[in-house]
């Protein structure tokens, strides 16, 4: 009975935090076109444009690769990140974060490690309850996500903070919806 009820009340928690979470996103996006709203990894609604190339279009993105998942994509990024948010100009370097898109119209979870980004295509318990979308991001420093050289004084929390708030910054443009933050 304990376990049951310990389990009823961390989804009553999720279910909460997705709701808090994204409470302004519904707001946000209601004026988006239909067709930008679509882009279904199962093919059923086509979409104006190839969520592949929305992702693509983003300034610093780029594909590393894309790998088969059953009703998802998948896609292996880096995304251009300053070595320094306080100091943009001082130089940059590619962080490596994933995709695995399943429909614009579902939410998404952004989920941290603390550490490297797994490049194999994978669920995280969150992404299995709510059905959604799932980005991942390798935390900075980790190879290969590391400027060369490497400046140490800039591998600390609020850098880290800062280039999981510009990776959500970007990708809340395509998928609008409610996000849920996790790590572990």
């Amino acid at each position: 009975m304990r376990k049951s009820l310990t389990g009823v009340l961390s989804l009553a928690v999720l279910i909460g935090t997705v709701g808090a979470t994204g409470a302004s996103a519904g707001a946000a996006t209601a004026a988006e076109p239909a067709a930008k709203s679509s882009g279904t990894a199962l093919g059923g609604e086509a979409s104006a444009e190839d969520i592949k190339d929305r992702i693509l279009a983003i300034p610093g993105m780029s594909l590393i690769e894309e790998k088969p998942y059953a009703g998802y994509r998948y896609f292996v990024l880096n995304y251009t990140q300053p070595v320094d948010h306080r100091r943009p100009s001082k130089g940059t370097f590619q962080q490596r974060i994933t995709v695995l898109h399943k429909d614009v119209s579902r939410p998404t979870v952004f989920s941290t490690s603390g550490y490297n980004v797994s490049t194999n295509p994978s669920r995280s318990e969150p992404t299995q309850i709510i059905d959604g979308n799932q980005v991942s991001l390798e935390y900075r420093f980790f190879t290969p996500s590391r400027p060369a050289p490497a400046d140490w004084s800039k591998l600390d929390i609020w850098q880290a903070a800062s280039d999981q708030h510009r990776v959500f910054t970007a990708l809340k443009k395509i998928y609008g919806k409610k996000w849920l933050a996790t790590g572990g």
